[in-house]
């Protein structure tokens, strides 16, 4: 079993070498291919439905049960990752983060709970963690009081940026379906756990940011 969840660490980790390693091109390729990471969780998952269940005796209609049980949650989540990189896409080809900075730049607010409120607005709109760091990032950089602070406020507006990218997780995030689907609880308990652990962790972060402002 364990050689099968190496599988695809190990397909993707000789990907990445082949490149430094004094072997023909053609078997470069071959690697590069293999250690793609969808084709090597696929070639995993392959192994997993032979060694551990036709070769465990399983016939093909419990194979398939088993497949559907597994493999129905995952398209949910994929779907969600991918609506979230779309309407990424569609914010900043919009232009909209050109208009919330300079908004909020105006406000009078601190820089540090501009910066939170950029990530959390695109952390409850988009549902990604990362699309809402590295958007509240670019938007923050391009405002010109932000060249003027210094290294240690820079570090508590990074502080505040995280903590507005990780709260509100609700339904249009991977990770909120993660936890509802693999903890088998239903949206409602996940909205009251997850939701809100995540939303007092991102305050937290912006609380923190908030004191290490004060020194910088």
């Amino acid at each position: 079993m364990l050689i099968i969840i190496l599988i695809p660490l190990i397909l993707i980790l000789l990907s990445t070498i082949s490149s430094y390693l004094p072997v023909p091109a053609s078997v470069q390729n071959v690697l590069a291919f293999l250690g793609e990471p969808f084709l090597a969780l696929t070639i995993a998952t392959l192994a997993a439905m032979y060694f551990l269940g036709t070769r465990m005796g399983y016939k093909r209609d419990q194979l398939k049960k088993i497949l559907d049980r597994s493999l129905r949650p995952v398209g949910m989540i994929l779907l969600v990752i991918a609506s979230g990189g779309v309407i990424r896409w569609m914010l900043q080809d919009s232009g909209l983060g050109n208009i919330i900075g300079p908004a909020l730049e105006q406000s009078g607010m601190p820089l540090i709970i501009v910066a939170f409120l950029i990530a959390f607005l695109v952390r409850a709109s988009v549902g990604s963690s990362i699309v809402a760091m590295t958007m509240a990032s670019g938007i923050m950089a391009t405002m010109p009081a932000v060249a003027d602070c210094s290294t240690l406020y820079l570090a508590a507006m990074c502080c505040a940026i995280c903590g507005g990218a990780t709260a509100l997780s609700h339904v249009n995030d991977a990770g909120f379906w993660l936890v509802s689907t693999f903890l088998e609880v239903d949206e409602k308990t996940t909205l009251k756990s997850w939701t809100v652990m995540e939303t007092l962790i991102g305050i937290t972060g912006l609380v923190l940011a908030l004191i290490i402002s004060i020194f910088a």
